[in-house]
């Protein structure tokens, strides 16, 4: 996701877009990504890929990745506390569909995370809170009333400590809707994206 905004400052004249507007947009992990590299910009840890420049050369590094502004659906802003949550829903009796799929969930954070350890260090909300954030651009964060994948309590911790820092932070709670919402068209989905144009239009 680094190098990707690397990639459209670096084309923006081609692309005609104003290269200081770039903003991030994610749901769910993308949602975590998105904070992760809003709130770590220049970091060794996010160069990615390299780029292809506009005169066909590859650009490696931390060119700036750097963005105004972050607007995330249901992030996983805490992987760490996801994992222990899901851990402790496997412990429930099987429920029918569309249930939550803890094991699923758990299996997931296996395969992208080495350990519990590595899980603590992608934590935004642990970032945020130890000070170790290189920036705060403002975020717009929308949470599902019925969400079981990543429960309140993980977005509030959040939400708080962003707010406790220093960051300009806007939570828009969704009732009635569950994780995902933003995938099936309805009124939840209309609402969500005319306050997430509204919210960039007043950057």
């Amino acid at each position: 996701m680094a190098a990707g905004v690397r990639w459209m400052r670096a084309h923006a004249s081609r692309l005609g877009v104003d290269p200081t507007r770039i903003g991030l947009v994610g749901q769910s992990s993308g949602g975590h990504l998105a904070l992760l590299v809003g709130v770590q910009p220049g970091v060794v840890a996010h160069a990615g890929v390299p780029i292809v420049l506009p005169d066909g050369s590859l650009g490696a590094g931390t060119d700036d990745d750097s963005v105004l502004f972050i607007l995330v659906q249901y992030p996983v802003p805490d992987p760490l506390a996801r994992y222990r949550y899901a851990v402790r829903r496997t412990q429930e009796p099987p429920q029918p569909p569309p249930a939550f799929d803890a094991s699923r969930v758990v299996t997931s954070h296996h395969g992208y995370f080495i350990d519990e350890a590595a899980m603590a260090n992608a934590s935004v909300t642990r970032i945020v809170s130890s000070g170790e954030a290189r920036a705060l651009p403002p975020v717009w964060l929308a949470h599902p009333e019925l969400d079981d994948n990543v429960p309140s309590e993980i977005t509030e911790a959040f939400v708080a400590a962003y707010a406790k820092a220093g960051g300009q932070i806007e939570r828009v709670d969704f009732p009635g809707t569950r994780h995902g919402f933003m995938q099936q068209a309805g009124p939840a989905t209309d609402k969500c994206l005319a306050l997430m144009r509204n919210f960039i239009g007043s950057r």
